[in-house]
This record gives structure tokens, C-alpha cells and sequence, in this order.
């Protein structure tokens, strides 16, 4: 009978109900902390903003009030908000792959009249380039694989490397298994990165590269936390995946000198 309603300040009694009872990749308009947001699919949208509204999966500790962030997967563009919210002077890169949904970011930005936030209809990756994209409509848009039987379309991609040659304050990469490429061509450049959310996708056709991920991590200098997004129960029994995925885990890494900031939030 649908699924539970969430709670949270940020959505009224009716929206709550929209949001359960909505199929699957059926955009709507709700309203969002009082303004009107575009929601590409509800079921996505639940999942992501209890991650992030709720569980403040994205909470870090800042130095500055004016912290530089790239927001990688944007998607419709709640880390971003909640990135606004707990620092409203921040600066945010927001890259979005998927055309459609990007153009929802904008009008959900638009929105909210937030300053300094940079909008990059493009995927991030190892080079400078065109992608062949699978457009899932909701918060899965990856670059197209060989497993892939949906139709694609051609994106603009930007190599990350180039984006960091700063100090960042936060980096996320929510970009549905394209991280070890883009961490494994800008891994010196990670020295400049102080905190980094990793979701590490793990494509039950593919080979899994979380170790080397993790090696990335240690050699640029963090320490990391793991908890998981999916994972199967029964792994030596079932085998039923996640989309294309059999893994997925979030990834939580930082500087071992920001220890001084935690402690004192």
C-alpha cells in the first residue's frame, strides 16, 4: 500500500502523499521549502533527500564560510540546495550529464535565486569529450556501457582534472560508476580536494574497482568511512540487482587535520 511517508520540514502533508503514490518516472511539481521544484521521478526523489536533508549525508566542516564545492551528478539539484542551506555564501560547480534533467536543475535553481551557484550541462570525465549517455530519467543516467539496451544520446563531457587546481572545500561524485576513471587521471590533483563524497558503483558486468578507489584515496591523503547505499542480503543465494548494480556504497572521505574542525562543531 505505497511506501512510508517521510518527514522533514521541507515538504507539506500533500506533496508527502503526491511523492508515495506517483509511478515511477512520472515527473511532477511540488513545492520545496516553500518554492515551486521540479521532481523528475518521486521514487528517486524520496530516497535522495533523505539521504541528504535527513541523514545530512553531505554535512562537512568548513574553515571558511565561503567554501568552494563541486557538485558532480547534480541531478535536479538537492545536494546543491542542502549545500546552500548549511553555507549560503558558498561557491557551487554543479555538473549535470543528462540534457532533460539538467534543464530541471536550472529551473529548480532559478527557484530558489541562489547566488554563486555555476550550472555545467556536462558529464564529468578523463578527457575532454563527447559520451554516448543513457538517459534513465531519473537519478541513474550514466554513460552508456555495452550491457545498456535503452537508447542514448550524445552529451558533453569535462575532464575534472581540470577543475581542480584550487583548494576545494567539498567534492562530490555521484556519477553512476564513472568515478575510478575520473579519480584515476586527477589523483594529483587531489591533494587540493579537503573533503570527498565518493558513491562507488559496482556493475555487476564489470569488473569491480573498489580496492584501486581506495588505493586513490590513501595515496592522496584521506582517511574514508564506508557505508553501504546497496548490497545484497544473501549474496552466496541472491543475486537479484540494483538496476545494473550489485554494490553500491557510499564513500565518506577526509583530511586527518580536520579532526581539530569536527571536534570543535
Amino acid at each position: 500500500m505505497g511506501r512510508l511517508l517521510i518527514h522533514g520540514r521541507d515538504l507539506n502533508f500533500v506533496d508527502k502523499i503526491k511523492l508515495n503514490y506517483r509511478r515511477k518516472y512520472r515527473p511532477l511539481q511540488i513545492t520545496f521549502a516553500g518554492r515551486p521544484m521540479q521532481v523528475a521521478d518521486a521514487d528517486s526523489f524520496l530516497g535522495v533527500y533523505k539521504e541528504i536533508f535527513l541523514d545530512r549525508c553531505y554535512a562537512f566542516p568548513s574553515a571558511t564560510p565561503r567554501p568552494l564545492i563541486i557538485d558532480g551528478g547534480a541531478n535536479i539539484g538537492l545536494a546543491t540546495l542542502f549545500f546552500k542551506r548549511i553555507y549560503p555564501q558558498s561557491h557551487v560547480i554543479a555538473f549535470e550529464a543528462d540534457p532533460w534533467i539538467f534543464e530541471l536543475l536550472r529551473q529548480n535553481i532559478d527557484s530558489f535565486h541562489l547566488p554563486n551557484v555555476q550550472l555545467v550541462n556536462a558529464a564529468l570525465w578523463n578527457s575532454d569529450t563527447s559520451l554516448s549517455f543513457t538517459a534513465e530519467r531519473g537519478a541513474s543516467g550514466h554513460i552508456a556501457t555495452s550491457t545498456d539496451t535503452g537508447g542514448s544520446v550524445s552529451v558533453s563531457a569535462v575532464r575534472l582534472k581540470s577543475w581542480l587546481h584550487e583548494k576545494i572545500d567539498f567534492l562530490k561524485l555521484d556519477i553512476e560508476g564513472a568515478e575510478y576513471d575520473v579519480l584515476d587521471d586527477c589523483r594529483e590533483e587531489l591533494t587540493n580536494v579537503q573533503n570527498l563524497f565518493v558513491e562507488y558503483h559496482s556493475p555487476a558486468s564489470s569488473e569491480q574497482r573498489l580496492s584501486r578507489i581506495l588505493d586513490i584515496l590513501s595515496g592522496a591523503g584521506f582517511r574514508y568511512q564506508i557505508h553501504e547505499a546497496f548490497a545484497l542480503p544473501h549474496p552466496f543465494l541472491d543475486r537479484r540487482l540494483a538496476g545494473q548494480m550489485d554494490l553500491q556504497l557510499n564513500i565518506s572521505a577526509f583530511r586527518p587535520e580536520s579532526n581539530a574542525l569536527y571536534s570543535a562543531s
